[in-house]
């Protein structure tokens, strides 16, 4: 999925976004969730003013 965006997106040391707003972040959490429910990885980036997540879900 891909997201046009202004300014700066801050990523933890983890590679995950981070925000310093209350009430932000419930999606990042419940794709994380989803991916680690299915054994899948979360990649998150941000180049040029679009904010691109990919997710990937591995068959067992």
């Amino acid at each position: 999925m891909e997201n046009s965006f202004q300014g700066e997106v801050l990523f933890g040391e983890n590679g995950i976004p981070t925000s310093t707003k209350t009430g932000h972040g419930i999606g990042t959490k419940a794709i994380g969730t989803f991916a680690g429910h299915y054994c899948g990885d979360v990649i998150y980036k941000a180049d040029n003013g679009i904010f691109n997540v990919r997710i990937f879900c591995y068959q067992s």
